[in-house]
């Protein structure tokens, strides 16, 4: 697309003067990084646009506004008596990703408060104590991880009128994690990653909402990203297609031959179709493979 057409799209959604259109810090910086250019392109570009009555800031202003709009040097390192993960404020990432969105909405449909539908979860990456049985340097061995993020679902406006959705809600690419470790799947790791790390923020952004550039935003987060095995602190690098026990997928002589598949679909199903009438969640069965 023609670097000219980019910027007047843009301007066309935003604040311009009728006599001499001038683009603002954050939707230079966010032109910027879009077209992926360096400071000569940009230099050129800049003079480029000054021809179609369009002016850009200079790159220097817009560097400085890049580097403090960056969320990179706010990654900090997470400590469990030991170096175990990173992770950023989720109130920070949250506020940074609604406003990249709303930066890109029609100003006319902007009446705030806005309203933000985020869900949110965790994931674990399974167990790998099978590989690691095979890897004599300890220093080499794989990690256990476990992954917290969120995904706007949509922001509306006070009316409930849907301002913006993900066109593919189920792509990982909506998904900002909030935190990564390298801890074990279990009780422990889990409770101290939500009471360390997750609830206190989360409970003072459903009180409080964000405060964004132009307004607020209430936000309502339903916790609905759940890794079955997660929630239930089950873990095992297992085949739910085979009758293995616990003790057979954790034993490497029996792992290196393989396993049959000898569980139908409807087996499978069948073993997940018992449910805690009073915690809703999905229970393991007796003597089941996990």
């Amino acid at each position: 697309m023609n670097s000219a057409n980019v910027c007047k799209e843009i301007l066309e959604k935003g604040n311009s003067s009728p006599i001499y259109p001038q683009l603002s810090l954050d939707k230079s910086a966010f032109l910027f990084d879009s077209l992926e250019i360096g400071k000569t392109k940009y230099l050129e570009l800049r003079r480029t646009l000054l021809s179609e009555d369009v002016k850009l800031p200079g790159y220097n202003s817009v560097a400085k506004h890049r580097a403090q709009i960056n969320l990179l040097d706010e990654v900090r390192i997470i400590h469990r008596e030991f170096p175990c993960g990173v992770g950023i404020s989720y109130t920070r990432l949250l506020t940074h990703t609604v406003e990249r969105i709303v930066f890109n909405l029609s100003p006319d449909n902007l009446v705030y408060p806005l309203k933000v539908r985020v869900s949110d979860g965790l994931d674990g990456s399974g167990c790998h104590r099978v590989y690691q049985q095979t890897i004599s340097n300890p220093d080499l061995s794989t990690k256990t991880f476990i992954l917290f993020g969120f995904k706007v679902n949509a922001i509306t406006n006070t009316n409930d009128h849907i301002l913006w959705k993900p066109h593919h809600p189920n792509s990982p690419f909506c998904t900002r994690p909030v935190a990564l470790l390298a801890l074990p799947e279990n009780e422990e790791s889990v409770k101290f990653l939500m009471d360390s790390l997750i609830n206190n923020e989360t409970s003072t952004i459903e009180e409080s909402g964000l405060c964004l550039h132009n307004g607020n935003a209430e936000v309502m987060i339903m916790r609905s990203h759940s890794d079955t095995k997660m929630a239930k602190i089950l873990s095992g690098a297992n085949c739910q297609m085979c009758t293995a026990t616990f003790q057979q997928i954790h034993d490497i002589s029996i792992v290196q031959n393989g396993f049959p598949i000898n569980r139908t679909i409807r087996d499978a199903r069948d073993v997940f179709d018992v449910v805690d009438e009073e915690e809703f969640y999905l229970c393991q069965q007796i003597k089941d493979s996990i």
